[in-house]
């Protein structure tokens, strides 16, 4: 017993390369990566920081390939942006600004003419930051992805997160429509073990 307690203490003292799981499969969907229907996209969904359970810097971000309809299996993107974000609120509003607290909305990823390859069904594929985004453990987290031009399509395992922790719109547009479904996600990079619980060491890190 001693021993057990003696490891637990190391294993937070120290920060492990690893994930956040955000989600469940529940829902297959053609979103975000719907540039057959979504030629342009400004898409917001909202993590919250009882969902992540610990401060952590973001390297990537990754999406699990669903085996529905028109898959193409990849997908072509114009200038792709990804952002991020701190939200107090639980839902987010239809207006994509006032979904920020003031100075949080920050680039992570930009780049033009992006071709984002999955692999087999069921299987998670990954978008690596350009600028790693360090998330402190409270507030909400926002995740931006937006794009001008697109073709082909991946579907992605969701869930039903309840009011309003999406909205979707035109490329630089300021509004947006709410949804309920939004993408299961990893959140990939360094966790903050310090700021976890023990029970969510074990879950996150799989240890």
């Amino acid at each position: 017993m001693k021993s057990a307690f003696l490891g637990a203490m190391i294993l937070i003292g120290v920060s492990s390369a690893d994930f956040v799981d955000v989600g469940q499969d529940s829902i297959g969907m053609n979103r975000p990566f719907c540039g057959d229907c979504w030629q342009s996209l400004r898409f917001q969904m909202l993590a919250l920081d009882s969902e992540i359970g610990t401060a952590v810097t973001i390297g990537s971000i990754s999406f699990k390939r669903a085996p529905l309809g028109s898959d193409d299996g990849y997908v072509n993107l114009g200038t792709f942006q990804i952002y991020m974000g701190l939200c107090q609120s639980d839902q987010l509003s239809v207006t994509f600004e006032n979904n920020y607290l003031p100075g949080s909305r920050i680039l992570v990823y930009d780049h033009d003419s992006v071709t984002i390859t999955a692999g087999a069904p069921d299987e998670w594929f990954e978008i690596q930051f350009d600028t790693p985004y360090f998330y402190a453990g409270h507030d909400n987290l926002v995740i931006e992805l937006t794009w001008d031009a697109g073709s082909e399509s991946i579907f992605t395992w969701g869930y039903n997160a309840g009011p309003a922790r999406l909205i979707s719109g035109g490329y630089g547009h300021t509004t947006g429509d709410a949804e309920t479904a939004i993408s299961h996600i990893r959140l990939n990079g360094t966790l903050d073990l310090e700021r976890a619980t023990f029970g969510g060491i074990k879950v996150l890190t799989g240890r």
